[in-house]
């Protein structure tokens, strides 16, 4: 097929599925079903990055606040104190000490994040760091969860669309361990598809892997017996779809609290300083 030739553009899905609509004569439906599939991705993406806007949006001005202190508002009580000769507070002694660390050191914080990105980019580079982090993603609580979730559905929605266009259980599963994006699935599923190649329903190596839940195998198993795996497979493709979903939700509702009292506890001592700072000059004029 003409189409291999131009891997940056047509994707291992795109060409499989052409290939097995191709030698089906039925072209038309599995591209409308490749369709679907992308716009259903194109979905889910924009909802998980609708629920990160306002966390980023909070970092950002978190951040922005702190730096405004930090350079220009504090320096200037310095100098307002040492024009009047009054004593500071101790709330703004401390600041003012806090903030002095940073002006002095700020230059090493692009230094160690530039050295910190690159020691880690190195490190997921390597099958063993990469295994060890996503091992330690899937530990983070709620986030790890929703992770393994949007694995799952990705994995349980290509293997659905491509059985359903034909493709051979093996191809399929090699597929699909280049979409997931996660090491742990990716080694379970080449596990599952040299089972597979020694005769194996798909059901017994997938269920041996601690990485799936249960309902997966089972819904797989089900397959076999009625010989719709895929359509058993795009099941729980909608389930963990919408797990994900329950998952954002579940984030947002506690991630937007827990940011506003983070903002109090970063921006407040600085608003209370400022304050204290205002009366105590006031009272020594």
């Amino acid at each position: 097929i003409s189409m291999r030739k131009y891997p940056d553009v047509f994707s291992h899905i795109f060409v499989a599925l052409v290939e097995a609509g191709e030698a089906s004569g039925k072209v038309e439906p599995i591209l409308l079903d490749l369709a679907d599939k992308l716009e259903q991705e194109r979905e889910f993406r924009g909802k998980i990055m609708g629920a990160l806007i306002y966390p980023i949006i909070v970092v950002v001005v978190m951040a922005g606040v702190f730096l405004i202190m930090t350079f220009f508002v504090m320096p200037r009580l310095i100098a307002m104190y040492k024009d009047i000769g009054a004593e500071m507070p101790l709330l703004t002694r401390v600041l003012l000490g806090v903030s002095g660390l940073i002006v002095r050191w700020f230059w090493l914080l692009p230094i160690g994040a530039v050295l910190g990105f690159l020691a880690f980019r190195q490190f997921i580079s390597t099958d063993y760091g990469r295994r060890r982090w996503d091992e330690f993603v899937f530990l983070i609580p709620v986030a790890g969860k929703l992770v393994r979730e949007v694995q799952l559905t990705e994995f349980c929605r290509t293997l659905s669309l491509l059985m359903g266009a034909g493709v051979p259980i093996t191809q399929c599963l090699e597929i699909v361990s280049e979409v997931v994006g996660s090491s742990i699935y990716q080694e379970a599923i080449r596990k599952a598809r040299k089972e597979v190649e020694k005769g194996s329903p798909l059901s017994s190596p997938i269920g041996a892997e601690p990485s799936f839940p249960p309902m997966i195998p089972q819904m797989i198993a089900v397959g076999e017996e009625t010989g719709k795996i895929d359509e058993a497979l795009a099941k729980v493709s909608d389930f963990f779809a919408s797990e994900v979903e329950r998952t954002i939700k579940t984030i947002s509702v506690v991630l937007e609290p827990l940011l506003l009292v983070l903002l109090a506890l970063i921006v407040g001592p600085f608003v209370i300083s400022i304050i204290t700072s205002i009366y105590g000059l006031t009272a020594s004029l």
